[in-house]
Parts: structure tokens; sequence; C-alpha cells
């Protein structure tokens, strides 16, 4: 008995495996696809070929084409459809060519197996007259350090070249390039991704990019392009401090230059208040000179043609601008070369300098220049004006 029990369980198991062998079978060769199975965006008037293969529970079925779920392929001559099979027999291959397919021929295909077969698969179609040229971003603001990436899709399926510029100059079309000349590489190009990276990104690195296509279609060599703009924040350059011979009264040349794009402003300021600077200021003895160096590269040159010779240390202030950042240096100018003004005063040589006067009390230059002495200047006599020369020469060049 025990072993009559065992027998039958056995028997039992066998049919059991085998019944679920068979589903698997079942399901394993039913299925149909159409290959290539995200579908094709290629350009139109060209040859192109769409696949489908089936199996319907281990058989081959019969399949048939649709455009939109509605349009049978079946005897337009715009199309050619072949079948075929695989060596056993159990799956069908229907090929469906496009022998010079329209812009109006895109849609959704289907490829769907009949009679008592039941399945469907379908992908999207689209034929296109001319390649589009898509930026992933319009606009990307770098920052210092950073790696930065450009990217250009090209929709339409077209052989060509996609070639990279920075503000209209050729740049390249795949490797490593140094673009400001300082035999570092400052961008990497891609073809496989369609790529341009800034690498360890400055200021200078802003500007405008171009991506261009090249391809050939109809016999014919044609190209788009489409622009890229990379933003960047102000860096400015300028000295710390300057070293002036106050006694040889030369003119002082200051230089300030604003890094960035857009292209940064830059204006001038002076002493604690920073009180603002443009050309005819300090009655007609500064002048400011602005030239633009580059897409990204401002410099402004102040010269004051007669300064003091009395002080011993003042500050100018030049602040660059744009719509990403604002920033601002200190240049201080150290004089060398004091000049001693003729009568009375004691000379100090000390950043604040204290002048006694015969009458008037003692007038202090600060550090910044000489607007206390311009300030305190009506109390003195027209014979001390006479005498020293130095409220004179302090309201000429510091009004106010």
């Amino acid at each position: 008995m025990r072993f009559s029990s065992y027998a039958s369980l056995f028997i039992f198991l066998q049919v059991l495996f085998q019944r679920f062998s068979d589903i698997t079978a079942i399901f394993r060769h039913t299925y149909v696809e159409i290959i290539p199975t995200e579908g094709l965006s290629v350009p139109a008037y060209q040859r192109h070929i769409l696949t489908c293969k089936a199996s319907y529970l281990g058989e081959a079925p019969d399949v048939e084409w649709f455009r939109d779920n509605n349009i049978n392929l079946e005897g337009d001559p715009r199309f050619g459809i072949e079948v075929s099979f695989n060596q056993y027999e159990t799956v069908v291959i229907s090929r469906l060519t496009f022998y010079n397919p329209l812009p109006m021929d895109s849609g959704m295909y289907q490829c769907s197996m009949v009679s008592s077969a039941v399945g469907t698969a379908e992908v999207p179609v689209k034929f296109w007259t001319a390649p589009v040229l898509t930026p992933v971003a319009t606009h990307i603001t770098v920052t210092s350090g950073n790696q930065h990436t450009l990217q250009c899709q090209v929709q339409g399926g077209f052989e060509g070249r996609l070639l990279w510029l920075k503000d209209n100059h050729y740049i390249g079309a795949e490797g490593s390039f140094d673009i400001d000349g300082d035999r570092i590489p400052d961008v990497r190009i891609t073809p496989q991704s369609r790529t341009l990276s800034i690498i360890n990104a400055k200021a200078t690195d802003a500007g405008v990019y171009t991506c261009r296509f090249r391809y050939n279609y109809g016999n014919q060599w044609k190209s788009l392009a489409s622009t890229i703009y990379v933003t960047a924040g102000v860096e400015l350059s300028s000295d710390s401090y300057i070293l002036w011979q106050g006694n040889q009264a030369t003119p002082l040349n200051v230089k300030c230059t604003g890094t960035g794009y857009p292209l940064p402003s830059v204006s001038w300021s002076f002493g604690e208040t920073k009180k603002g600077l443009r050309t005819g200021s300090w009655s007609g003895d500064i002048s400011i000179y602005d030239y633009q160096i580059s897409a990204v590269h401002m410099q402004s040159t102040m010269t004051i043609a007669r300064m003091p010779g009395f002080f011993n240390i003042t500050k100018f202030y030049c602040k660059g601008e744009n719509s990403i950042s604002v920033k601002s240096n200190t240049i201080m100018v150290v004089n060398v070369g004091k000049r001693r003004p003729t009568l009375g005063p004691t000379y100090y040589p000390l950043p604040t300098v204290a002048l006694h006067l015969v009458a008037g009390g003692p007038l202090h230059l600060v550090e910044g220049g000489p607007d206390s002495a311009c300030k305190q200047a009506p109390v003195l006599s027209n014979v001390q004006r006479a005498r020293t020369g130095l409220a004179d020469q302090a309201c000429r060049i510091l009004p106010g």
C-alpha cells in the first residue's frame, strides 16, 4: 500500500510538471515585436525598413501591417512587404520597406497577428525633411573651478558632424582644446554624446558658444547652428597698491580690468565715502578711458593729471558689475616722493599729517586725501592762502 501511494504521488507530480512545462512553453513562444523597438526617426525620401517577428503557441501566425490602427498597408505600392520564417517555422518574419516615404507618412505603425492569433506591436515613425538641432540648455552660468557641460541634440536621423565655436571662433569637433593660449586644455569635445565640457571653469570661459551641424542631404552639404550663452560673474584684476612719485608732479594712471559675461562695466570711486569719480571730476583733472579687450574683458584706465603732493596714502576703488554679480577692488596709492609746502607747516611722515598754520588752527589731512583741508579752507585769510598755496591746491584737486 505504501509503495502504491508513493507511485501515485510520483505520477501526479510528473503530470503537474508536464502541465507547467506546457504552459511555460506557450508563454515563451507567443510574442510579437517590431525592430527597431524604438521605431524610426529618419530622413524622408530615403529607403527604410521595419521588421516584425511573431510567434503564437509555437507556430508562425499570419501578420498584417497598419498605420495609425486603421490603414492597412497591404497592396500600397509605396511600401513593400516581404515574409519569411525562421529555421523551424515557428516564427514569422515580416519586413515593411519604405521606398520613398513622405513626411505625411509619419505616424504609429502596428504589426498585428490575425485569424486565431492575438497580439499587436507598435512603434512611432517620424520622417524628417531636415534635422532639428536643439541645445539641452540655452543659458548656463559657470562658477570658478567647476566643470560644466554643454550639449546639443540632433533629431531626424541625419548623418553629419557637429562642430563647436566660441564667440564665432572655431574650436573643433573632437578632443581637448586650449582656447586662451595658456597651454592648458580649457574644453573637451565628445562627438558620441555631442557635448562640450568646460574644464576647471573660469570667467574667461564665458561667452557665446555655437554648435553647428553639417550634413549631406540630397547630394548637397548643408548646415544649421544653435547658440548657447555661457555667463559668468565678475572677476577684477588691478594693482593692490601703487608707488607714486609725488615730488615729480607726474600724472597718476590707475588701471582695472573686469572679466565676465555679460561684459561688465567698470566704475571708480575715492576715499572713505567712496565718492564716485568720472571724466571731468576734480576740476577736470580726471579722465577715464574704457577699452573692450574681448567679449569678456573690459579695461578701465583712470588718469589724474594733478595729485596733491603732500599726502602719504590714499585709496581708490574700482567696481565691476554685470547681471550676474558685483565685485570691488581697493587700490592703495602710496606717495613715496612727498613735496613739502614751501612755508609754515611742520611735516610728519605718518598716514595722518597735521599742518599747523599761523592762524585758523591746525588742518588735518586724513588718510584718503586733503578733504579736511578743503573744508577748512574758507577760514584762511587771503594772505595765508597766498603764503601757503595749500588750501587752493587742495580745493582744486578735491572739490567739496
